[in-house]
């Protein structure tokens, strides 16, 4: 299922809606998937080397949705494992990247868009470097407060990551709405 066209990276992955949150590059996750296009889709990844492209809905509690009720920006994650419990998976999901969808090929019996990378721009510069700095030991400061923080993401936030792998875990953990987290960086205005 998985082609790519090397002149200008565009790829045709199996895309899994998500309710209510949204899944950042270089962070990791366990979702649970029921939805009969969500099943099929996971299913179909085995011939993508497992790797889905995973997106919010506008609309979370939309039991259908169409691709008019996603955002056009997701992540192209890796499902990583896998527990099937009653008509429901469980999934350990790790994003790999940024991602625009530019259309649907299909919606039947799950979702398969083409894509194209979404570009990282964030160059590290001395003023990037202080503001890392900054809002590390701002959160090491909110967690000995009494902030709940994962333990495996406070340490990943901690361990020397590169700015944009840095501003995607923290905005992983910040508590905000999904929709907020939708709008992060480059994600749909």
């Amino acid at each position: 299922m998985s082609q790519t066209d090397d002149q200008n990276k565009v790829r045709s992955l199996p895309v899994i809606p998500i309710r209510d949150g949204v899944v950042f590059p270089n962070t990791e996750i366990v979702l649970t998937f029921g939805r009969p296009r969500s099943l099929s889709a996971i299913e179909a990844s085995s011939t993508t080397d497992r790797t889905v492209v995973l997106v919010m809905q506008k609309t979370p509690h939309m039991h259908e949705p169409l691709p008019n009720d996603l955002y056009s920006i997701g992540t192209v994650a890796r499902i990583e494992r896998l527990l099937k419990t009653d008509g429901e998976i469980n999934a350990l999901v790790k994003g790999i990247s940024r991602v625009e969808i530019l259309n649907y090929q299909s919606t039947d019996p799950y979702f398969v868009a083409k894509i194209i990378d979404a570009p990282d721009d964030t160059v590290s510069t001395d003023e990037i470097t202080a503001l890392v700095n900054h809002i590390s030991a701002e959160l090491k400061r909110a967690v000995n407060l009494g902030k709940s923080v994962d333990f495996l993401s406070f340490m990943n936030i901690m361990s020397g990551l590169t700015p944009s792998e840095f501003a995607n875990h923290v905005a992983s953990v910040l508590d905000i709405k999904p929709t907020e987290k939708q709008h992060f960086g480059i994600f749909d205005p």
